[in-house]
């Protein structure tokens, strides 16, 4: 997914052509600018970046699972519903 990434450099919407990619696939659908490929979405980047989750994040995602106070918001919704469930999460 990340080497589909792309950005707006003018207005910064992010799309991903294979998920959610813009209505024209070289111009932002908000600007009609031209859509760039941010320069650490390379293959080794992506790579780097998944070995430091393995070794550094997901030790401590398994910790805080075992313990029971892990939990999870779906990421994929809109930014306001995003909120409004970490905030209900926090009051809980």
């Amino acid at each position: 997914r990340l080497t589909a990434r792309r950005i707006c450099p003018q207005c910064d919407f992010e799309y991903n052509l294979v998920t959610k990619p813009p209505k024209n696939n070289e111009l932002c659908d908000q600007c009609q600018v031209k859509l760039i490929k941010r320069k650490d979405d390379t293959p080794e980047v992506i790579e780097l970046r998944l070995k430091t989750y393995q070794q550094l994040t997901h030790p401590l995602v398994k910790y805080v699972r075992q313990r029971g106070i892990l939990t999870k918001i779906d990421g994929e919704k809109s930014i306001e519903a995003i909120h409004q469930d970490i905030m209900e999460r926090l009051k809980s």
